[in-house]
């Protein structure tokens, strides 16, 4: 019983960093479809929720120790495409194409992270981006259950 608990809670806290390689863990951990969806929503919604209350505060501390390590910072091309990116997002879409893209691409600290630099109020940005974590993870639970399905080997034939 401990060990299933631990199970869910390891897929539950990835799902709250990142959601893809949860699922991996969920299929390498052998949890069923309902299992794997109740264990992503579970940490996906958890982790959404403690970035957007606490995002900004994160953000200030990660600043201020890069602050004290380094005065000169540095902008390659990559961050400057990738800032691109998300601006072109945002513009576009809004909260709902960035509530869309957090679990697959991009992750839960970061979806809050993007739609509170913009401006978006907190209580809006944990609708829109839990609605989000369910659908995504509803279609990964099924993803991982039909790829373990085809994948499992069958019973051996007996002959009987």
């Amino acid at each position: 019983m401990i060990e299933l608990i631990l199970k869910y809670l390891s897929v539950a806290g990835l799902a709250s960093l990142k959601m893809v390689p949860a699922v991996a863990l969920a299929g390498s951990e052998n949890l069923s479809a309902a299992e794997t969806f109740f264990s992503l929503v579970a940490g996906g919604i958890t982790g959404v929720s403690v970035f957007t209350y606490f995002g900004k505060k994160i953000r200030d501390a990660i600043q201020n120790f890069r602050n004290k390590r380094t005065k000169k910072k540095v902008l390659t091309k990559n961050k400057i495409r990738r800032m691109r990116l998300i601006i072109k997002i945002w513009r576009r879409f809004g909260i709902l194409g960035v509530a869309f893209l957090t679990p697959p691409f991009f992750s839960p600290p970061i979806g809050p992270a993007i739609a509170i630099a913009f401006g978006e109020r907190p209580k809006r940005i944990i609708i829109f981006l839990s609605i989000s974590v369910i659908l995504w993870s509803f279609g990964f639970a099924i993803l991982e259950e039909t790829l373990l399905n085809l994948f499992h080997d069958p019973a051996p034939d007996t002959g009987n």
